[in-house]
């Protein structure tokens, strides 16, 4: 789906009503087609690129301007004799189906106004098959792309148009560039494909490699028997697929993606994906604001509760204790789980997360995972010399006036393995002096968790999620062009992210040996906090994705290629440090 998009962009260069005009430019393309996309206003999606190109660079946006004639090299009409800019654009793509698929290529064909039909194909390449269609120019290369779009200027079939319901056309006509993919027709043509795919994919559970001495720690055998059930369900699902409808919107302030999937109403997909609902995550709006991510899960499927259970039975499966805790565990009501993640230091710790999760009976769930966790006696055997160890301390510290348990993970390895005090010393540079410690407080109705950071951060989450929710800084701002509700959430300073791990590898001992960060340098990885997001949301016989990207996050990640350069000036060819060293 994504490099149908990404050639039919590349053909584009930037790439009333469309889908209800009964003699638009879409009455030319028969469902015969795989693809149609359509370029809005070129002449003003052209500005809105160099706005947005300005506001993340100043002063090139003239450049996207001054370059803007090379649009017509990408529809085969150099000069854009004859072409109305100001007229919605479109390309329909046509792949070679039944014999001709081995051997054939897939042709494209151009439907664009014109301002003057008869300078529009004189400007054109003699080769072009051309025919007018009310305003418009339709051109091809392709023998077979002319005899399909002659039959249907002749009446033959329907419109592609025809394929699309309600919810698709508000969001083709909507984005500056769109796409309409015609899912049935291209399920057809690549059948055996898709076959094959499913085929290896099954092979290749079916062969897991079980470790040497038999199953320790999850049992492959268990993922093999869960994956084959996943993949069962989404052969049944691409039966059901109607369409998929792309939209990109552009703004000075940064991109929008929005995809649509719809499937058959009353279809097994259909019925699946109703019963997953999604959620607002309104508490995620109260997480403590210096967060490099935040992400939200919203699902009602059982059988992904007693998953975990499934596979980790594998570790002990004669511990009756340990198997009652997490079939109970499994049988607990859940809402929706929401959590942040930052970067603290080398030396307190690299990693930070936070988490909430939804629960209907917090007690229930906090007297089962005890006893889980108090019957793995002398831990878990994970493999390769390693065992996994816990340390449970039952309010075991109060923090901001809450019972906090308090569980420590600690990793055995064999003495014998010359990896043992590197893995070691990565687990003290990821958790700090403290190690993997774990603070969980169960709530009314729900229960927080951080890991990392020491009891700061616990207090810190506590304190944050009885404040105000906050909407105005810059995740709310990300936040609310994704949708009021989601069934999966995501917010990552994408460039932060970078930036910080940059910062803490510079500032520390060992990093300045290999990453030399001047103070400007240092300065400058001090970035603003923004964040780009992803949202998906189940709705009646669909499934809709949304992408935002602020332009914040496009000039920080200009600012990082800015200094990548640099620190790249300061090495040697070879990609090292370049020491000059005196006889």
């Amino acid at each position: 789906m994504r490099r149908l998009l990404a050639l039919s962009v590349a053909l584009l260069w930037c790439a009333g009503p469309v889908f209800g005009q009964a003699k638009g430019p879409l009455e030319a393309v028969g469902t015969d087609a795989a693809a149609v996309l359509r370029l809005k206003n070129p002449k003003a999606t052209i500005d809105k690129v160099a706005d947005l190109v300005d506001a993340a660079k100043e002063g090139f946006g003239g450049q996207v301007r001054t370059q803007a004639g090379a649009i017509g090299l990408l529809i085969s009409n150099p000069t854009l004799a004859g072409v109305d800019m100001e007229q919605d654009w479109f390309v329909a793509v046509y792949v070679p189906q039944g014999a001709d698929k081995a051997t054939d290529e897939p042709e494209v064909v151009f439907i664009i106004p014109a301002t003057d039909l008869k300078a529009m194909k004189d400007g054109l390449d003699p080769e072009l098959k051309f025919q007018e269609h009310g305003k418009y120019g339709v051109y091809t290369l392709g023998s077979k792309a002319a005899n399909a779009i002659q039959a249907r200027l002749s009446g033959t079939g329907k419109s592609i148009a025809s394929l699309a319901d309600t919810g698709a056309k508000t969001l083709y006509e909507k984005g500056d560039i769109s796409l309409f993919l015609n899912v049935p027709l291209l399920r057809t043509v690549y059948a055996d494909e898709v076959e094959q795919f499913f085929q290896q994919a099954r092979q290749s559970l079916a062969n897991l490699p079980e470790p040497p001495g038999g199953p320790q720690g999850i049992d492959p055998k268990m993922i093999g028997d869960i994956g084959g059930k996943v993949l069962k369900a989404l052969e049944d699902a691409k039966g059901d697929l109607t369409g998929c409808t792309i939209a990109l919107n552009i703004a000075k302030t940064g991109i929008l993606f929005e995809d649509l999937v719809g499937f058959t109403p009353g279809s097994a997909a259909d019925r699946f994906l109703s019963r997953h609902k999604p959620a607002p995550f309104d508490a995620l709006a109260k997480f403590p604001e210096e967060s490099l991510g935040y992400g939200g899960v919203s699902v009602d499927f059982p059988e992904l509760a007693s998953l975990g259970t499934k596979l980790m039975q594998g570790n002990n499966p004669a511990n009756t204790a340990a198997k009652e805790a997490m079939e109970a565990i499994a049988k607990i009501k859940t809402g929706a789980v929401m959590g942040s993640f930052g970067l603290g230091s080398m030396t307190d710790g690299i990693f930070r997360i936070s988490s909430l999760m939804e629960v209907a009976d917090p007690a229930a769930l906090k007297a089962a995972t005890r006893k889980m966790l108090q019957s793995t006696g002398d831990g878990l055997e994970i493999g390769n010399g390693m065992k996994q160890k816990y340390e449970l301390a039952i309010d075991g510290e109060t923090i901001g006036g809450e019972k906090a348990d308090v569980l420590k993970t600690e990793m055995e390895f064999d003495p014998n393995d010359p990896q043992a005090a590197m893995a070691a010393q990565a687990m003290g540079m990821m958790y700090g002096p403290e190690g993997l410690v774990t603070r969980s407080v169960f709530q009314k109705d729900r229960m927080l968790t951080t890991t990392g950071g020491g009891t700061e951060a616990m207090d810190a989450l506590l304190t944050a999620l009885k404040g105000t929710a906050r909407t105005d800084n810059p995740a709310g701002k990300t936040r609310s062009f994704l949708g009021p509700q989601a069934n999966l959430l995501g917010l990552m300073d994408l460039p932060g992210t970078v930036a910080k791990a940059l910062r803490i590898v510079g500032e520390s001992d060992i990093g300045k040996m290999f990453l030399p960060l001047d103070e400007d340098t240092l300065e400058q990885l001090a970035l603003p906090s923004s964040y780009s997001g992803l949202a998906l949301a189940v709705e009646p016989a669909g499934l809709r994705t949304r992408t935002a990207m602020p332009v914040e996050q496009i000039r920080g990640v200009l600012t990082l290629v800015e200094i990548f350069q640099k620190l790249q000036g300061g090495m040697g060819a070879g990609g090292g440090i370049n020491l000059q060293l005196d006889n």
